[in-house]
């Protein structure tokens, strides 16, 4: 399957008061968020599937990249494994709900998706990914 991982956009840190998985976007991440989706757009990507954690900050980035390749709402799936999952615990799930041929779209949190990044190039020195941003990969057939 053809595979775009995403790391959601920056979040309020420090001075959030609630839960870690409530933690919100910040502006500036809301316009990470709304300029990684028109990107992604702009460079021919139509995903068919968009698998993301349940969290705050990794849902409203959801939201705003399926918005712009205009996916229907059964074509946006949140998985409770996917908060603050390993690189292992990505690749299980994505492999669990995506077909063969599709191109799907992951939102999830580091250092999970930098892993699962890294793994799927064959790269265990490339750079974590930052807040936004998008790599694409392929993730072949067990």
């Amino acid at each position: 399957m053809q595979l775009i991982i995403v790391r959601h956009a920056h979040a309020d840190w420090p001075n959030h008061r609630g839960t870690d998985f409530e933690r919100p976007l910040t502006e500036r991440g809301l316009a990470e968020a709304r300029a990684t989706a028109h990107a992604i757009s702009a460079a021919g990507h139509r995903p068919t599937l968009l698998l993301a954690s349940p969290a705050c900050r990794t849902r409203q980035t959801a939201e705003i990249l399926a918005k712009e390749f205009e996916l229907p709402e059964q074509a946006v799936r949140y998985a409770d494994s996917l908060y603050n999952a390993c690189a292992a615990t990505l690749e299980a799930e994505l492999r669990r709900v995506a077909a063969p041929g599709q191109l799907v779209v992951l939102v999830a949190h580091n250092p999970g998706v930098s892993n699962l990044a890294r793994m799927l190039a064959n790269d265990p020195d490339a750079p974590a990914c930052r807040t936004a941003e998008w790599r694409v990969s392929t993730l072949e057939p067990l």
